[in-house]
């Protein structure tokens, strides 16, 4: 029958399941996929643990008992596909593959991973958790690549809490579950991601503009942000071991910065991984949200160089 309006619930919909988090995402995810223990999951070598807020990636993985191996990742965060291949090609019990948009960039090439997942049978999973309706790899969302997308509200947002799990391979019938507040729902509506994104790509180049990359003692991890490149932050490599005497330096000087995965879970094999501590051990992320301004952007290189030439 031909009807005088749209009636379907889910033509046209994005397949999205909400959650009071994405990690709460990740466990129904992991509770669906790897029922009765079945296959293992294959997991990046950079995750980290707070001792408030434990390990967004890692919890989930022991909360649902999923079978794990890590997978060798390079200096810029992109698995190194010889060692992964390796991997896929002495155990046939992987079922899927997580890969982490690490601060909002694209550090693999997806089309590569699609015809690797494609010829071993393997999901991806894709954590968006730095990119919420933001970074484009040739026109396409991240999220969208693989079978599964988690996004997070509150990295982007003001909000407390607010997960999204995306699921793109119709082939798979998850049940629908939702367990998110009101209010964040109604934050994540209102949200004008054309400025937000417009306005942390702007902050992020602010920060190339006016010499960040230019300082001795650090290293810029992107010195170059890629065309439809929305980041999470700024992430610079501190030299010298001084990261954490400059990250404490900086809150003196009312500077507020984060290491991301400063602590990498002890499961991560500190001798099998080592680009993967070093980063942890030298990593600070610096703001480019949307409340940063101009001048906080050049309060900031001032206050680095400052905190440097005082820690010699």
């Amino acid at each position: 029958m031909i009807t005088k309006e749209a009636e379907s619930k889910t033509n046209n919909t994005k397949n999205q399941l909400y959650f009071n988090s994405a990690r709460e995402g990740f466990a129904y995810l992991l509770s669906y996929l790897f029922q009765e223990n079945r296959g293992k999951i294959l997991l990046p070598s950079y995750i980290g643990i707070t001792d408030t807020e434990g390990s967004g990636v890692f919890d989930p993985i022991i909360e649902t008992k999923t079978n794990y191996e890590f997978y060798e990742l390079n200096e810029g965060l992109a698995i190194n596909k010889e060692s992964l291949l390796k991997q896929l090609n002495a155990s046939p019990d992987f079922k899927a593959i997580l890969i982490i948009h690490y601060f909002g960039f694209c550090q693999n090439d997806l089309r590569w991973l699609k015809s690797v997942s494609e010829k071993y049978n393997l999901l991806i999973i894709e954590d968006c958790a730095h990119s919420l309706n933001g970074t484009k790899v040739n026109d396409v969302m991240l999220g969208t690549t693989g079978d599964f997308g988690l996004f997070s509200i509150h990295k982007v947002l003001p909000t407390n809490n607010g997960g999204i799990l995306q699921f793109n391979n119709k082939k798979l019938n998850i049940p629908a579950k939702h367990n998110i507040s009101y209010d964040e729902l109604i934050q994540y509506c209102n949200a004008d991601f054309e400025l937000i994104n417009e306005k942390r790509r702007k902050n992020y180049q602010d920060y190339l503009d006016n010499g960040l990359k230019d300082i001795k003692g650090i290293k810029l991890m992107f010195d170059f942000l890629p065309e439809d490149t929305i980041p999470l932050n700024l992430p610079i490599i501190v030299q010298n071991g001084l990261r954490e005497k400059l990250y404490f330096k900086l809150i003196d000087y009312n500077v507020i910065t984060i290491s991301l995965y400063y602590r990498i879970i002890e499961e991560i094999n500190k001798n099998a991984f080592p680009v993967s501590s070093q980063i942890s051990n030298s990593i600070l992320n610096l703001p480019v949200h949307q409340d940063i301004e101009h001048h906080d952007i050049l309060n900031i290189i001032k206050t680095i160089k400052k905190a440097l030439k005082e820690l010699g």
